[in-house]
């Protein structure tokens, strides 16, 4: 009914029945776990031993060059793992950052009000000139004003 052309679907059922019918032999179970036991230890024996053939001889040369040389030596665990600050170093550092920010705010308030005030004051003095501007045309036309009407005076009386 089930199957395939490989092992399928079948066999894995009938695998799975004969473990279990020998998993259900008491005799069976007794030795069970000592066989697992010693297998596995068997398989970490054996990894352990390949692992050095396991890595390229190129790399191996290399990590080894590098333990054992003299400037591999002057590192430490310590020189590679980043210090952890003590609570007063902590909290200073806060309290600079705080401030800086602080101080960063408070001169950003007094450069607006100065460019506020600067502003202000632009516009105050362009609002004078276009009015001393106005005035001194205002002046050169009453002196010519005056001019024309002095002319007309005296071509009056003549």
């Amino acid at each position: 009914m089930v199957g395939g052309k490989t092992i399928g679907v079948r066999g894995l059922i009938e695998a799975i029945a004969r473990v279990s019918e020998m998993v259900g032999n008491p005799h069976t179970r007794k030795w069970l776990a000592p066989a697992v036991g010693a297998a596995t230890l068997g398989l970490t024996v054996y990894c352990i031993l390949e692992l050095p053939n396991t890595i390229p001889r190129s790399v191996g040369r290399n990590i080894k060059s590098t333990l054992s040389s003299s400037s591999a030596n002057s590192y430490s665990v310590k020189a590679l793992v980043a210090p952890q600050p003590s609570w007063v170093e902590y909290h200073k550092n806060r309290v600079m950052k705080e401030t800086r920010t602080v101080m960063r705010v408070a001169a950003w308030n007094v450069k607006e009000k100065h460019r506020v005030a600067k502003d202000d004051l632009e516009k105050e003095f362009k609002g004078a000139e276009e009015v001393l501007k106005r005035a001194t045309g205002a002046l050169e036309f009453f002196d010519s004003l005056a001019g024309r009407t002095a002319d007309v005076r005296v071509n009056l009386v003549q």
